[in-house]
């Protein structure tokens, strides 16, 4: 299994040759170069066994060495994983003594950029895996309520970790192989670079507690995209676009500048756009012609129209709600059908309910909320639980929820179904 995992996370990554890195037994370039890349994938090694994952990451040192091998560092960087970085520059003094001293002032650098390997565009997405790490206490759950006690899981890690930091967020792709996270993509950088390896480290440890030993051995190679971290406010949003400017691909900034915005867009429109632009400014995109967000283009011109005015050329769509059978009626309005809708739904939860002894016992109760999507062919799907208060009622609500019958019809968007995803408050109380 450890060589089926090192060959599996044998990664496509490419290292810049560190500037005028020089070995004491080298009289050529090509042995320079050789050595170079010995060290380079010895560093790679020494990581992966360290971590057990892999951080989709990048790393910069620049350093000196003077006469008897000792380094100093001038500069240091690191994306994601601080981990990463101690045990770099753990490596660079261990070569030291193999390295010709600095001279004249001359400073050596070194760029690493670590990628995750190809073969990770073969895991399943996690919605489409049909073995993965069961929780104990969902086993006699449906497939999607046993889909959701997973989701719980990372969520208690996510608790954890928002309580160490409270003002940081981020949002991953994770790699899980035997059910244990092996590669890590994160497509929102945590401004703390502790932030991640404390996050994988909490998940790998909650999932260990949580999930049937017997299950983890067994689970399919998935991927499953996890938002960690406390809702970023405006204050926070800027110090993050600050930091994401500075690094040298734009994506992440171009990606948060319209995310950010869109919150605040429908209330604010001219402000939002003038703040879409600035960014855009920052980084001289505010001239383009269009520019491309998450496979969606926007027009920057529209864009200055409405800073310039306010006014919203494309408005908002107007969706119908789900459907079921008996609230569908031509004389009712589309509030009325969203209010048998939403009875449907209440009706379902408090005629279903099952109050556990235990938690009734220990005078267990409060407020629970529930996410979740009603797909295009009316399934509900996507169970996530966002807000706990005792794993004895959480897990309940859990059931509960994944238990709601399918729509007769789900939302329509000019003629055409579209998923549309729900809160539930579930306010478990005792009687």
């Amino acid at each position: 299994m450890k060589y089926l995992l090192l060959l599996l996370f044998t990664l496509s990554f490419a290292f810049s040759k560190a500037e005028g890195l020089q070995f004491t037994d080298c009289n050529s370039q090509d042995c320079n170069d050789k050595k170079l890349q010995d060290f380079e994938e010895q560093t790679f090694k020494l990581i992966q066994s360290k971590l057990g994952y892999i951080v989709s990451d990048s790393l910069y040192l620049s350093f000196r060495i003077n006469n008897i091998g000792v380094v100093t560092f001038s500069h240091e960087f690191v994306t994601s994983s601080s981990i990463t970085l101690t045990l770099a520059k753990e490596q660079i003094r261990a070569l030291s003594a193999k390295l010709k001293p600095s001279i004249n002032g001359k400073t050596y650098s070194w760029s690493w950029k670590i990628s995750l390997p190809k073969n990770v565009n073969e895991y399943t997405a996690f919605e489409n895996t049909i073995y993965f790490p069961l929780v104990s206490q969902c086993n006699t759950f449906n497939q999607k309520g046993k889909k959701a006690c997973f989701r719980y899981v990372l969520n208690v890690a996510d608790w954890e970790i928002s309580k160490r930091y409270p003002k940081d967020n981020a949002r991953y792709n994770l790699y899980f192989q035997n059910g244990k996270v092996v590669g890590v993509d994160p497509t929102r950088l945590p401004l703390n670079k502790s932030y991640t390896d404390s996050a994988v480290s909490a998940i790998n440890r909650k999932v260990l507690q949580m999930a049937d030993s017997t299950t983890l051995q067994n689970s399919e190679n998935f991927v499953i995209e996890i938002e960690m971290g406390n809702t970023f406010n405006r204050s926070y949003a800027k110090k993050r676009l600050k930091y994401l400017r500075t690094l040298s691909s734009k994506r992440m900034y171009i990606d948060e500048t319209f995310e950010f915005s869109a919150k605040y867009y429908n209330s604010k429109p001219k402000k939002e756009a003038s703040n879409v632009l600035k960014n855009l400014a920052h980084i001289g995109m505010d001239k383009l012609d269009t520019i491309q967000v998450k496979g969606k283009s926007y027009s920057i011109d529209s864009i200055r129209g409405v800073s310039e005015t306010g006014i919203v050329l494309e408005k908002q769509r107007d969706n119908s709600f789900p459907i079921y059978a008996g609230c569908e009626n031509s004389t009712n309005s589309k509030e009325e059908t969203r209010k048998c809708f939403q009875q449907k739904i209440l009706t379902h939860v408090s005629s279903n309910f099952q109050f556990p002894d235990e938690a009734r016992t220990q005078g267990i109760q409060g407020r629970i909320y529930v996410n979740f999507v009603i797909e295009k062919d009316g399934s509900i799907g996507n169970i996530d639980l966002i807000r706990n208060v005792h794993p004895l009622l959480d897990f309940e609500s859990i059931r509960v929820v994944s238990e709601i019958p399918d729509v007769d019809k789900p939302a329509m968007q000019k003629g055409e179904p579209v998923r549309m995803s729900f809160t539930l408050p579930i306010n478990t109380k005792l009687q």
